[in-house]
């Protein structure tokens, strides 16, 4: 790996892919009162960068279509962005990828606090459960669905988490399988949850081989790795956690326009 000198990345800005604007917290989402990415993965990523003094900047975040994570890859390999995270599965030529997880999607059942108790996976095969969809259609790119189809436990889709609460409540379902942290947790007096203890997908780092910043990979896989052996991911992903919650009872006063252009995560 070619030696690091300051002066050669003194006019280096590191171009990030601001991904998409999906709400995902506790790992990424937008401060509703002033628009600025927040979460555990841009904290990380912003430790780590910084620690490592590599300036960077985002691109402007895009809304969801199922086409868009593959347009994200090319714009990589033109050399229109230097690095994202990414969840691919088979590793493309031209792209590299931290041998660390920057985070992992944990599921949970969420089920009523009325009925019963869920304590081990084979209980589930003889439930009724249920997945989230908008679009009422089975999706390969849900991390919830691929692990129910996987495991093969029956399940229907519902289009929102009102619904599936109120499905649960009216015994329609036996539960709901859910991102852990979603807004579920807000309803604890109603739902207990039984936690899937390995994750179902994983997020990395990756680095276009075309970019500059491409033999400081090294460098900033071995602060990730650094980072989930002394449970800083853990601790960030539990102290976002409590932002969030802090958050949803928080009023503004005014709404900023949601963007990652050329913005970095305020300093904690």
């Amino acid at each position: 790996m070619a030696s690091y000198s300051p002066a050669l990345y003194a006019t280096e800005t590191m171009i990030l892919g601001g991904g998409i604007n999906v709400y995902s917290p506790p790992y990424r989402w937008f401060d509703k009162c002033d628009g600025h990415l927040t979460g555990s993965v841009a904290h990380l990523i912003d430790k780590v960068l910084t620690q490592l003094e590599i300036d960077y900047q985002y691109t402007p975040s895009a809304p969801f279509k199922p086409e868009i994570l593959a347009q994200f890859d090319q714009q990589m390999l033109a050399g229109n962005i230097d690095g994202r995270a990414t969840n691919d599965i088979k590793p493309i030529p031209g792209i590299i990828y931290s041998k660390a997880p920057i985070s992992s999607i944990k599921i949970s059942a969420f089920y009523s606090t009325q009925t019963h108790t869920i304590s081990t996976m084979d209980e589930l095969k003889n439930l009724k459960g249920s997945a989230l969809s908008l679009s009422l259609k089975k999706s390969r790119f849900s991390p919830v669905q691929n692990f129910l189809q996987r495991n093969e436990l029956p399940f229907e889709l519902i289009s929102t988490q009102e619904e599936a609460i109120k499905a649960i409540q009216s015994g329609k379902i036996d539960y709901v399988m859910a991102l852990r942290y979603s807004e579920l947790l807000l309803s604890k007096k109603y739902f207990k949850r039984y936690d899937i203890e390995e994750p179902v997908q994983n997020f990395y780092f990756a680095m276009s081989t075309n970019s500059p910043f491409a033999d400081r990979m090294e460098e900033i896989d071995r602060e990730m790795q650094l980072a989930n052996t002394s449970g800083l991911v853990d601790f960030l992903e539990q102290r976002y956690l409590l932002q969030w919650f802090a958050e949803n009872d928080r009023d503004c006063t005014e709404s900023t326009a949601k963007t990652t252009e050329s913005i970095k995560l305020s300093r904690q």
